[in-house]
């Protein structure tokens, strides 16, 4: 192997670990689960301000929980724009327990815009989920027990 393609394959590598380690400060939101798998959530509504905090969007969230495997939850997330604006962010699922100041990764979130009236769905992953007597509950009231939270990072909102 040259030299010139040694130097390439090195940045790229640098550059997509940089990307998955890349995290920003999230809004967030508790998240309403349903009693049993493959059950829609009721709505929760998320009121999201944008970075200078002088633009609101509301966007209307649903979970679906499909399996809890070891501590983390298969669930799939739909988002709605219910508001008048245009939104773009990235949303995704964190337990309840982490502090507000706390980050969302971007390798488990899902990248969105959606204009007024607008909806997308993403597979995503409720990670590092330890419920208490989890023995007793079924897959969906594991992923309750730990309080999900919806967040939303690097917000823009038009």
């Amino acid at each position: 192997m040259n030299h010139t393609r040694k130097c390439l394959i090195t940045a790229a590598t640098i550059v997509l670990l940089s990307v998955i380690s890349f995290h920003a400060s999230a809004q967030k939101f508790p998240v309403i689960m349903a009693d049993s798998v493959n059950k829609w959530s009721e709505a929760t509504t998320a009121r999201i301000q944008d970075a200078q905090n002088n633009k609101l969007a509301t966007v209307d969230v649903f979970v679906k929980v499909k399996k809890f495997k070891g501590t983390t939850g298969m669930c799939v997330v739909f988002f709605r724009n219910t508001g008048s604006t245009t939104i773009s962010a990235w949303g995704g699922l964190q337990t309840g327990d982490k502090p507000a100041s706390q980050s969302i990764y971007e390798v488990n979130a899902g990248k969105f815009t959606l204009k007024p009236g607008e909806e997308v769905s993403f597979n995503l992953e409720l990670r590092e989920c330890w419920p208490k007597n989890r023995k007793a509950l079924n897959d969906a009231g594991k992923c309750a027990a730990c309080a999900p939270n919806i967040c939303f990072a690097n917000v823009r909102i038009n």
